[in-house]
């Protein structure tokens, strides 16, 4: 009862639509039909394209899914392994990008085959830079609005605790002793502080 009926005229209508969408550069546009057609048919081709959108449009976690789904198929192909891996990068699965480029690069392969994978680690140490920048920018920004919070209510004071608890651990404690030293900040939020510094 629960297994789902396959119409072959709607997996070939969305297939349709969603190539055409995709040819055009309408990636977004094409995610629903690819998405659609390739629940009814797991097919290695529409996986590629339905990746290869998600990948386009900045939903890496997602394309990293699909891929997986046939990854024995990306497996076989360089180029299509390759992509798979700057999956992985744009995801921040930086060990297991590095590993598979490693391992990649002690295999025995032609000079073309060589820079792919020795640009994908370039990439992977660019991404892993760019990832610490970005960290580090909203580390500072948090840190300021810290800084200011006397002069917030405590919705403001709750969301920006929130906030706090998505940077490292060593930067929280530097930004946790400063909101417990703050008379204006409230009782409410620096029992939240310590409930996390015993738990850590």
């Amino acid at each position: 009862m629960g297994e789902k009926i396959i119409f072959p005229k709607n997996y070939e209508q969305y297939v349709k639509k969603a190539v055409a969408a995709f040819q055009l550069g309408r990636m977004e546009e094409s995610l629903p039909y690819f998405k659609e057609a390739y629940q009814l048919k797991q097919e290695e081709k529409i996986n590629t394209f339905y990746a290869t959108a998600l990948y386009q449009v900045g939903r890496y976690q997602e394309a990293k899914e699909v891929v997986e789904d046939q990854l024995a198929f990306y497996e076989k192909e360089n180029q299509l392994y390759a992509f798979y891996v700057s999956i992985l990068i744009r995801s921040h699965y930086f060990l297991q990008a590095e590993a598979i480029i490693k391992k990649q690069l002690m295999r025995k392969g032609n000079d073309s085959e060589k820079i792919t994978w020795q640009s994908l680690l370039g990439f992977s140490k660019e991404e892993q830079k760019n990832k610490q920048v970005s960290q580090e920018k909203k580390i500072a920004d948090i840190g300021k609005r810290v800084l200011s919070m006397m002069d917030k209510s405590y919705q403001e004071q709750s969301d920006l605790m929130k906030e706090m608890d998505t940077i490292p651990f060593q930067s929280y404690l530097k930004l946790a002793k400063l909101l417990l030293q703050n008379p204006f900040v409230s009782g409410l939020i620096k029992a939240t502080i310590i409930e996390r510094l015993v738990n850590e």
